[in-house]
């Protein structure tokens, strides 16, 4: 496992600080090969309180039953999503932040968390190649998973 906080540069100094920490890895235990590759991207946002509506902000929000009339009292939101024409699983949670964001506004945390269905030997894949797909379905997920008023807070 490989993690990094911010501050936060860019994908391509992540992979690399990633790859050399497999790279010392390899070398001290001597792996015979690398069986699970994911990426996960745990993002904090917040948004304005006043006239707050999950939809506003998320393309795919829970809701509650609608003939009962409930509102929310907290929630959880998880997916899973299998990707047509490729090895990966994308699961994505949407979850109000456990930490206190404002008196103005709402924090939530957007999970995006892509594994693959096999191993790499299993499916004959080269690490780089399936690093750069799920950084890409990270991507597509992120971007498709917020409105465009969401994206302009943190685009």
């Amino acid at each position: 496992m490989f993690s990094q906080l911010p501050p936060y540069t860019n994908w391509a100094s992540l992979e690399q600080d990633a790859l050399q920490g497999w790279r010392d890895y390899q070398e001290v235990l001597e792996p015979e090969e690398l069986h699970a590759v994911g990426i996960r991207y745990i993002n904090r946002l917040e948004f304005p309180l006043e006239g707050f509506r999950l939809a506003r902000y998320f393309t795919t929000p829970p809701v509650p039953p609608p003939a009962l009339g409930w509102t929310f009292y907290g929630f959880a939101h998880q997916a899973f999503y299998a990707v047509q024409d490729s090895p990966c699983i994308v699961k994505v949670t949407i979850a109000p932040a456990f930490d206190v964001a404002s008196k103005d506004n709402f924090a939530f945390v957007l999970d995006i968390d892509i594994t693959l269905k096999e191993s790499l030997a299993a499916l004959g894949r080269e690490l780089l190649e399936t690093l750069a797909e799920m950084h890409d379905l990270k991507n597509k997920a992120f971007f498709n998973l917020l409105t465009d008023e969401a994206l302009q807070r943190y685009t």
